[in-house]
């Protein structure tokens, strides 16, 4: 039973050459993705697909549920394929940002572009009869 999840990469984790752990997250949730050259299309396209993706990425994977060795469900690739390449990186989750004055410009920014794609796309929102 193929799956297809879709959300951005915060962490990437190499086990060897043929094994990357991505974790996605989109919609407050997080899941992991555990790409195994073995069980992809091929280990040609495994190696194109894997080298273009990067933190803060939004990529789209198909593949089957699956669990780790230590029992954590993952979803085991058959295809990845980027969506959408981040432009700028990500802060890590662990650190933040540590420019207080950035941090309130990105929440104004983040704000403001949510109200006016709203407005745009809901045309409910531009009746005020």
């Amino acid at each position: 039973m193929c799956h297809l999840i879709t959300g951005r990469v915060h962490a990437i984790r190499e086990s060897g050459a043929k094994l990357i752990f991505y974790d996605l997250r989109g919609e407050g949730v997080k899941i992991q993705v555990m790409a195994n050259a073995k069980l992809y299309e091929s280990e040609e396209k495994f190696a194109v697909d894997t080298a273009k993706l990067r933190r803060g990425d939004i990529i789209g994977c198909v593949g089957n549920p699956g669990k780790t060795k230590k029992g954590e469900l993952s979803v085991v690739p058959q295809r990845v394929k980027l969506l959408s390449p981040c432009l700028h990186m990500l802060p890590h989750l662990h650190f933040g940002l540590k420019d207080k004055v950035q941090h309130c410009r990105c929440f104004i920014h983040t704000y403001l572009l949510t109200y006016l794609f709203t407005y745009l796309l809901t045309p409910w929102s531009r009746d005020f009869s």
